[in-house]
């Protein structure tokens, strides 16, 4: 039983007196707000096991339970001392105040560090991408970035209430805070790699204090919960700190399961056995997160890798090559990683500009495309073309112009599709505002001589073969701050002869490039042919200029070039079979001729089609599918899919009709997807057909 002294009973009813009337203007009961004060307080004080309950005590108490204070009555308080702030009690517990004014409540370094440097810290990230740039994104999404931006609001909601003495909805600020807690307690480790670097990084500029911002809101969150009130006799109890936090955490798992189930695919996708591999991609194409797989693809440096707790706790930190990323991601969407933007610095929020000037080049000089450029630019092109329908020949000029609104000076690279059987047979580039033609010479001198010069930083252009009917272009240096190069291909190639009576032209196109397209740029096209009975492309408009000369003219944007439907078909004279040109033209010596023949081939015995099922094949496939019954029946058929491994489909030795029926249905289930490896199925495929002795051919179809 615990004894009340008679100051501290006086001091009680003196409160009592004063909440009185404030009650009654608020339109409460006095009487029964004040009973259950009484037992509230009855069970504090026995909760805490004093014997003597002391003036202070109530004071403390009152302020404990958050019970409400009204502006004391002068009369009553007239010459009596101010109450000094209560000492803090040596079982740790933080003084409380007696509800009077914010000097009894938590102080400003709590409000610093639990209020003011977490929004800092928000606003740094999200302005700039610091860590998303160089370690890992911590706000990938704007949800993330509202779960963060909540643990400051509730510790200042709490800091502010527990200074004034006064609550409202305190329920709510306790499910707040404890979701808070979750949330910092997320991030805390999320960031506990950098937060020993960050501690000796402290003194520069006070940036070191970011990454330590989590834990030390978390800490604040702990501290500030402590000035919750507990509830009134017959009131709902405070939520436990346990459910908010588990109930934050859960959330920000839930936002990252699409990144996270991404890097384990990737880290399956690059396995060494082959059975991980396909259930890597499978994983990937089913439940894959974009922008982690293209961020991937750009790469990052061990030492960066090395800070991702993730990374740690789903693949155990291994590193996965951009090289690696790059053809992974080619399986998992069917087109190279640079034939879309580069991920920004910032995930969909901007960056600061010198951010983007932290962008290395990696492939340099290197003779692959590599990665997309920030701020490097196509900003001209321009396709003049002259062709020869009676001679079947093409002559293309395709000017490019590059502009670099970067800061560094930077490489153009990108792979161009040549038309069919087409050579470069002329390289231009404007130095000065001059013309200066290229030299041809043997792969190996050029490419050394070209990295010299780019170590040099003098103006070079490269082009090289990269495979039948491609070469890879590489322009250097772009200068920085809107500086402009321009270049000029020339491009000599036959017509590709559907009959012979039609000839067919395909413009050059880019595969894979470095630099970014505006979608205000056209590429404009104009190509004239001399011995043209008919021209036709259903994207240009046509014209004859006079007699047997034709041309078509217009405007294509990227799309329209890259997807091939730009093609002109020329119509020619079937007649005309033989051609000739001096050879050379300037001081001729002699005469190149050329003559157009037809020759028949000796029927098939057994056929292979190797079918690639990569994603943009959806239409062959059906295509293939409906020819497929007229395949002869005196021809054995077999028909691979591409994959990995590579598929048969049965009933493939049959010489019935009915055979390729059902071929020709199995083919119609095919839904193509992804990148295919093609190689696997040809091999298989030339394996087949090199069976016996029979009359064999593979028929490759692929995009």
């Amino acid at each position: 039983m615990s004894h009340w002294s008679t100051a501290a009973r006086q001091e009680l009813e003196r409160y009592f007196a004063r909440l009185g009337p404030w009650l009654r203007a608020t339109g409460a009961d006095p009487g029964e707000v004040i009973e259950d004060l009484r037992q509230h307080l009855s069970r504090e004080v026995e909760s805490e096991g004093l014997t003597t309950v002391t003036e202070a005590d109530v004071r403390r108490l009152l302020a404990k339970i958050g019970a409400p204070e009204p502006e004391p009555d002068p009369a009553q308080t007239k010459g009596r001392p101010e109450p000094s702030a209560p000492a803090a009690r040596a079982d740790g517990e933080p003084p409380q105040g007696d509800g009077r004014g914010p000097r009894h409540g938590p102080g400003w370094v709590v409000w610093f560090f639990g209020v003011l440097l977490p929004v800092i810290a928000l606003a740094v990230e999200l302005t700039t991408g610091m860590c998303a740039a160089i370690f890992f994104d911590p706000l990938p999404t704007w949800m993330h970035a509202g779960l963060v931006a909540l643990v400051p609001v509730a510790n200042g909601w709490l800091w502010n209430s527990a200074r004034r003495g006064r609550w409202t909805h305190p329920r709510l600020a306790g499910w707040l805070s404890a979701v808070a807690v979750g949330v910092a307690a997320y991030y805390t480790i999320l960031y506990l790699p950098l937060m020993v670097p960050g501690f000796f990084a402290v003194l520069w500029f006070g940036w070191g204090l970011l990454p330590w911002s989590p834990c030390l809101a978390l800490w604040s969150a702990l501290w500030l919960r402590r000035w919750l009130p507990r509830p009134a006799a017959g009131q709902p109890r405070m939520p436990r700190l346990w459910a908010g936090a588990l109930a934050g955490g859960a959330l920000l798992i839930v936002l990252g399961l699409p990144e996270w189930v991404s890097r384990v695919g990737l880290d399956m996708a690059t396995s060494s056995e082959p059975s991980a591999r396909q259930r890597g991609v499978a994983l990937l194409r089913a439940l894959g997160h974009h922008e982690t797989l293209l961020r991937a693809c750009y790469g990052r440096t061990r030492g960066a890798a090395a800070m991702d707790v993730v990374g740690w706790i789903l693949t155990g930190n291994r590193w996965v090559s951009p090289e690696e990323a790059r053809e992974v991601y080619y399986r998992v969407y069917g087109r190279p990683f640079n034939a879309v933007p580069a991920p920004p610095v910032r995930t969909a929020r901007g960056g600061l500009d010198g951010l983007d000037e932290w962008t290395w080049d990696p492939d340099q000089g290197r003779d692959t495309v590599g990665g997309r450029i920030r701020n490097l630019d196509l900003v001209g092109s321009r396709l003049d073309v002259v062709a020869d329908a009676r001679a079947a020949w093409s002559y293309t000029e395709w000017t490019l112009e590059f502009e670099n609104r970067g800061a560094r000076q930077r490489e153009a690279r990108a792979v161009v599709l040549l038309p069919p059987g087409g050579v470069v047979s002329r390289l231009t580039l404007w130095v000065d505002g001059e013309e200066r033609e290229a030299a041809f010479a043997g792969r190996a001198r050029t490419r050394a001589a070209y990295q010299r010069v780019v170590q040099r930083q003098r103006d070079p252009v490269l082009v090289s073969t990269a495979g039948p009917d491609r070469v890879l272009v590489q322009c250097f240096p772009v200068p920085p701050r809107g500086g402009r190069m321009k270049i000029r291909l020339g491009i000599t190639a036959p017509l590709v002869l559907r009959s012979a009576g039609e000839g067919l032209y395909v413009w050059p196109r880019f595969a894979e490039r470095n630099f970014n397209i505006p979608v205000s740029i056209r590429h404009t096209v104009w190509l004239e042919a001399a011995g043209c009975e008919g021209i036709r492309c259903s994207l240009l408009a046509a014209e004859r200029l006079k007699d047997a000369v034709q041309a078509v003219r217009g405007r294509l944007t990227e799309g329209e070039l890259a997807d091939g439907q730009a093609r002109v078909l020329l119509q020619r004279d079937p007649g005309a079979t033989l051609a000739w040109t001096p050879d050379p033209p300037e001081r001729p010596t002699g005469v190149i001729v050329q003559r157009i023949e037809t020759h028949g081939r000796a029927p098939v015995e057994r056929l292979a089609l190797v079918v690639d099922t990569s994603a943009g094949m959806e239409e062959a496939v059906a295509e293939l599918a409906r020819l497929l019954p007229g395949v002869p029946e005196t021809v054995e058929l077999a028909v691979f899919l591409a994959g990995e491994p590579p598929v048969r489909l049965g009933a493939e030795r049959g010489r019935h009709a009915a055979d390729r029926t059902v071929l020709a249905r199995a083919l119609r289930k095919v839904r193509p997807r992804g990148g295919e490896d093609n190689l696997p199925a040809l091999e298989a495929a030339w394996d087949w057909a090199s069976e016996g002795r029979k009359r064999a051919a593979v028929f490759w179809i692929h995009g």
